[in-house]
């Protein structure tokens, strides 16, 4: 007991070590970022203030960076601006990165966070290698070839803009990847290769492409304005594009959205889709597969279907579905046209099959035939 009670004694008078706020600045006892990282341990966070810092940073420990109005810009151009390799956590806010080759590099992080933070006139903006979870929010980027680049990685990407570069987005074997809110104006929006369930929604994309998915497997596409080719999905499996109306899968195709004058006795219901069939180099085979995607509280008085656009006329390309019998819906095709959810008004509407009533008078006859039939066997007996 009384080794026990020295022991608290000790634990008790050791002196609690926490993390460290380290100022940046002309006036500071910190001219330099790099002096203040090579001064800092793991948790700190260092505190930039306003200025021109022309540095290259190598970052090997869990710290918080927090811009006040700071710039960096590289020493030695053919260098990241800011390398971060190999710690537990990272976080970076209130900076602008300029000029660099690379802004950010980053690789084997465990949790990343970028923050509040632009990205000028580097030739790549921000390249993550090996990141297990992370968020990158209300960055802005802009002067760029690539604007994000992961590969082997899992992020959150929201709230940000993408202007005036050849891609916004390159994401290579990477898993849980969620882009959502983002402003993207460049030649191709988001190319994707070798990943899973990733999710792209509520996003602006002015441009060529919007999106290239490329052996992506449960790829989840819906809720975004476009405006140029909407996806070309190349070798993938089981992703899905979300439109008003229906949802669109299949094999080697293009797609897009577009706007069509509907002839004289339909009315649409569901968006207008140019699809593409790109037959596969190895077996020359392309298709497209479309599915209903209605609520089944809503409630249609008309009989819908997908319907193929020749150039004139709106032909019947899928089964009928009506709201009252919620039958399902769906059609498949391996020829490149422009389709429509749509009603025609004059199309009939089905009804469940029902057995048809017997004609009158078949009931009595068909009872005086069983009884007739049991007399006889009786008297045989």
């Amino acid at each position: 007991m009384r080794l026990l009670f020295v022991m608290l004694i000790l634990l008790a008078a050791t002196p609690q070590v926490s993390a460290a706020t380290l100022r940046v600045c002309g006036q500071c006892d910190f001219t330099t970022i790099s002096d203040a990282i090579a001064a800092s341990t793991n948790g700190d966070t260092i505190l930039i203030e306003s200025g021109i810092y022309r540095e290259n940073l190598v970052i090997q420990k869990s710290l918080r960076i927090l811009g006040d109005g700071a710039v960096i810009e590289p020493e030695f151009r053919h260098l990241p601006v800011i390398s971060v390799f190999g710690v537990d956590s990272f976080s970076l806010e209130g900076v602008e990165i300029k000029n660099g080759s690379v802004g950010m590099e980053i690789r084997f992080v465990n949790n990343l966070s970028i923050k509040k933070s632009s990205f000028f006139n580097n030739f790549e903006g921000i390249k993550a290698f090996s990141i297990g979870s992370g968020r990158l929010e209300g960055l802005s980027f802009s002067g760029f070839f690539t604007g994000v680049s992961l590969e082997d990685s899992s992020l959150e990407i929201e709230n940000s803009s993408f202007e005036g570069g050849a891609i916004a987005i390159a994401a290579e074997s990477s898993r849980g990847v969620k882009l959502r809110n983002l402003e993207i104006n460049t030649s191709n929006g988001i190319e994707l290769n070798g990943g899973e369930e990733n999710l792209i929604e509520n996003c602006r994309f002015d441009g060529d492409a919007f999106i290239h998915a490329m052996s992506e497997s449960r790829l989840i596409v819906g809720k975004n304005d476009v405006r140029g080719v909407y996806a070309v999905d190349d070798a993938s499996l089981s992703n899905t594009y979300v439109f008003d109306g229906v949802n669109v899968s299949g094999e080697n195709f293009q797609i897009s959205v577009v706007n069509l004058k509907m002839p004289d006795g339909f009315v649409q219901y569901g968006s207008i889709l140019n699809v593409t069939i790109n037959p596969s180099i190895y077996d020359g085979k392309g298709s497209v597969y479309f599915e209903l995607n209605l609520e089944e509280s809503e409630d249609f008085e008309k009989t819908l279907a997908i319907y193929r656009f020749d150039g004139a006329q709106l032909k019947l390309a899928s089964d009928y579905y009506n709201g009252s019998e919620f039958m399902p819906l769906s059609y498949s095709s391996n020829e490149s046209g422009v389709f429509v959810l749509a009603a025609s008004k004059g199309a009939p509407i089905p009804h469940p099959h029902l057995p048809e009533k017997p004609t009158p008078g078949f009931e009595a006859l068909a009872t005086i035939i069983a009884i007739a039939v049991t007399i006889a066997l009786r008297r045989r007996v």
